[in-house]
This record gives structure tokens, sequence and C-alpha cells, in this order.
């Protein structure tokens, strides 16, 4: 294994001292070290494609080189600016380095659960081929020479004033060190949709995002009764749930509520997936954004978003009622009011989940047991 010190040694050694980018559980150990590590400035972004455009904006200010992290599946949301901004001539040719964790390399089968999530099966054995499309070098990284392979990518990053991508493989990179314990509310994540779980009516819909918001409600539903029938699990797809929620809601019976269970991270993501919600009229939909001020399921790597607030935008952006809970006495007073339209609630919780949290069944399967 290499250890995150000695990459960002390397980095800093060549130049690179401005990192921006969306955290990874393959990365895990160098964002944490990345963190504590002065003399370097780091964009914490909500999304791949602002990590892009914060090192644009880096380049084209100081001449320098930027690097962007993000596990593969981020990728695509890099495209944009990268192909119609980044790109060789006649574009800007903004040079960069992607350090890339590679997730989903041989896929999942039910068999082989613990390798990695579903989703990244397919994006696992794509990356290297969209890489290849975009005409973007890779290498992937070699514990041995990694030095090597480092100051060889940057040089050629300068003499073509291009992207370079470095692909890191899970396992390559060590993690010693432990992060910091934030505990800021009684509760966490698992309690709400516990209680959600016992309250709910049986006809209500649940759609859930991905990451443990999803794994917790699997768990909770196996646990119940193994009906999954009223649930859909947005397994991949980080930030898109809300608007699958929203036509699902959209398009349900009058009688019927969706419950969605968002995170805040993933909120983040794609905010403007809230005000185009508030548009919709007529639906029974109630976002719940699950706020633990941090990306718990990729390493637990605290937000900057401790002042944001999820009900004020939930207010400008049309929904009808808002709310911010704090205590599971009154998550449970607002779920059973006789509420109707779109019911925003932020609910502050502490991170944690429980001990041998489950991985859902294969998509496919769910999908099939989803009754509409």
């Amino acid at each position: 294994m290499i250890s995150p010190e000695n990459i960002i040694k390397t980095f800093k050694k060549n130049k690179i001292n401005f990192f921006a980018g969306v955290p990874d559980s393959t990365l895990k150990g160098f964002i944490t070290q990345l963190t504590q590590t002065k003399g370097v400035i780091v964009r914490e972004s909500f999304n791949e494609g602002n990590a892009v455009a914060s090192a644009i904006g880096y380049n084209i200010s100081s001449s320098k080189i930027p690097l962007v992290y993000m596990q593969n599946s981020g990728l695509t949301n890099a495209l944009n600016p990268l192909l119609t901004l980044a790109e060789k001539k006649p574009l800007y040719s903004i040079p960069m380095i992607f350090l890339i964790g590679l997730r989903g390399v041989k896929g999942v089968t039910q068999k082989d659960k613990k390798q990695d999530e579903p989703q990244h099966a397919s994006i696992g054995p794509a990356t290297q081929k969209i890489l290849k499309t975009l005409k973007i070098k890779t290498i992937i990284l070699n514990v041995k020479n990694f030095n090597k392979q480092i100051k060889s990518s940057i040089a050629y990053v300068k003499k073509n004033s291009c992207p370079v991508a470095i692909i890191i493989k899970r396992g390559i990179i060590s993690f010693s060190g432990t992060l910091e314990k934030k505990s800021f509310f009684k509760h966490k994540r698992y309690d709400y949709l516990k209680t959600l779980f016992e309250i709910k009516n049986k006809r209500d819909i649940i759609v859930a995002t991905t990451g443990y918001s999803a794994r917790e409600i699997y768990s909770l539903a196996e646990n119940k009764d193994k009906n999954h029938s009223k649930i859909f699990y947005s397994v991949g797809a980080m930030g898109h749930a809300s608007q699958i929620s929203a036509e699902i809601a959209y398009f349900s019976k009058k009688n019927k509520k969706v419950f969605m269970i968002d995170g805040d991270g993933a909120a983040l993501m794609h905010l403007g997936s809230i005000p185009m919600i508030g548009k919709l009229k007529k639906i029974n939909l109630v976002h719940i954004i699950v706020n633990n001020r941090a990306y718990e399921s990729t390493g637990n790597h605290y937000m900057s978003n401790s002042k944001f607030s999820f009900k004020k935008m939930f207010k400008i952006s049309g929904y009808d009622k808002y709310y911010v809970v704090k205590d599971l006495k009154e998550f449970k007073k607002i779920i059973l009011k006789k509420n109707k339209g779109k019911i925003g609630i932020e609910i502050l919780v502490d991170v944690g989940t429980i001990n041998s949290l489950p991985r859902q069944a294969h998509p496919y399967i769910l999908k099939k047991q989803f009754k509409f």
C-alpha cells in the first residue's frame, strides 16, 4: 500500500497545491490526510462538475495545475465542463490532474455482494473506455513506482496543456488515521426511519436515495415482513432520487403519500431538484432530507454546510409546509398530521448506522417487486 502522506508529498513537490473534489471510499485515506495537510487549498465540491469548474477557475487565475479527485461513478458528472471548457484546442486546453477511485471492476453478483455496491458494476468496466474515448491519457497507479508515475503525469499535463487521469484501485492507498467524531444531535438516521416504518400507512410509498439510507430502509423492510413492494431503492444516481419520487407522487392516486428519504449530500449535489418539485401541483410528497453534515458512506468526511437551511430552501421553492426536526416525538407528530401537498422536512441527526448493515438485493429484483 501507499501512504496518503507520501502521495500528497509527491504532488506538493511537483507544485500541485490545489485540490477539489467529491469524497470516495477508495480515496478515503487520501482525502482525510488532505484535509489535515498544511500549505494546500482544498475545495469541497457537491458534485464532480463543480470540482472541474473550480479547477478551471484556479488554473485561469494562477496558471498553475489543479487536481480533481472523485470516484469513477462521478466521472460522468464531470464530463460537461470537461468537454466544453477544459479540453484541447479549439477549446480552452486547461491542464489538470484527475485522481479517480476505481469501483466495480469485477461487477457484482448475488453471490458476491461484499465486493462492492451494485451501481458500480457498469461504470467499473466502462471507466477506462470512457477516458479512452475522450482521448485522456490514463495511468493506473502502481505501488512500486507511483512517484515516477505522478511526476511523468504532471510533466505530460504541462507539455500538452490537457487533463490526465490517474486511476486508483481499491486497497492501494492506506488508511490508518481516524476521523474526529462530531456529535451534534441525540438521534441517528436509523431511529427516524424506524419510526417512519412504524407509523406510515401501508399503501404509502417510500423512495430512498443511494447509500446508507437505502440500506437501512432495506434492513427495516427485511426485519418487518420482507415486503419491498412499496419501496423504490434508487441504488446509484446520487442526487436524482428526489425527482424520481416527485414523478411517482404526481402519477399516484390521491389517497397515497410518497415519502422521499434524501440525504444532505445528495440534495446538495443537484439542488435544482427542489425548486422543480416546488412547481408541481397536486402531489402528496413528504420530502425528508436527513442532514448529518457528512458524506457518511464514503468515509464520514464532514461537509461545511452547517449554516445551509434546507427548510428555507423548501420555503422559497414553493413547498406547502416545511419543518426542521431534532427530536423523534416532533417527527412523529408531523408525520401523523393530515398534511397534504408538498411537505419538506429537514432532520438533523448524528452520524452512524447499525451494526452489520446489509446491502440490498439486486436492483432489478427490487424493481420487479415494486408495485405502484
